[in-house]
């Protein structure tokens, strides 16, 4: 998996200044997303883990919304009116929401990861938004923020919480990616 897998799945985002601008977000940060862990001890704490999980989690909203919209195919569930998803929003903060960790986290020379400050690390989701504006000039709009900022749930060290459709879908979807990775299959 590489820079490119989370660049297609950006170029889906309809609107173009939206893709645009997270596209020259993931060019910019390119090496480190492909690099970094996406955390040091609880989920994909390897070198590369920010991208898979990243990945993971666009992958788990796009599901979650084809199931509350009834396009699964499985059961045809219909939950909630087509419209009152903003699939571009999701889709976005989904793609944005861990890669502050890019700030958070560096290798020392024999391969390991650690926290770059001695203090207790930034907020990942905080540093993410105010970097986003800063690389792109562009202001993401405040679902996307507020998703961002939410992504955690319950123990959200921003303290806001899912309180959309969108931020819900986003928060349950990280939640499932990091318990995933923690579970072991027993077939």
């Amino acid at each position: 998996m590489d820079i490119n897998d989370l660049k297609e799945r950006t170029r889906q985002v309809k609107g173009i200044a939206l893709r645009n601008a997270v596209l020259t977000y993931l060019d910019h940060y390119k090496v480190l997303i492909e690099n970094v862990p996406a955390s040091l001890r609880d989920h994909y704490c390897w070198t590369g883990g920010l991208l898979f999980h990243t990945c993971e989690v666009h992958d788990l909203s796009m599901n979650l919304i084809g199931m509350l919209k009834g396009t699964a195919k499985l059961n045809e569930f219909k939950y909630l009116d087509p419209n009152n998803i903003n699939v571009d929003n999701i889709r976005t903060a989904s793609i944005l929401h861990d890669l502050g960790n890019v700030h958070i986290f560096s290798e020392t020379a024999d391969g390991r990861w650690l926290y770059k400050s001695r203090k207790k690390p930034p907020d990942h989701a905080a540093l993410v938004l105010a970097d986003f504006g800063e690389i792109t000039k562009y202001a993401l709009p405040r679902d996307i923020c507020l998703s961002i900022l939410s992504h955690e749930g319950g123990w959200s060290r921003a303290g806001v919480y899912p309180n959309t459709i969108g931020s819900t879908i986003l928060s349950d979807a990280d939640s499932l990616s990091r318990h995933l990775h923690s579970f072991e299959w027993n077939l």
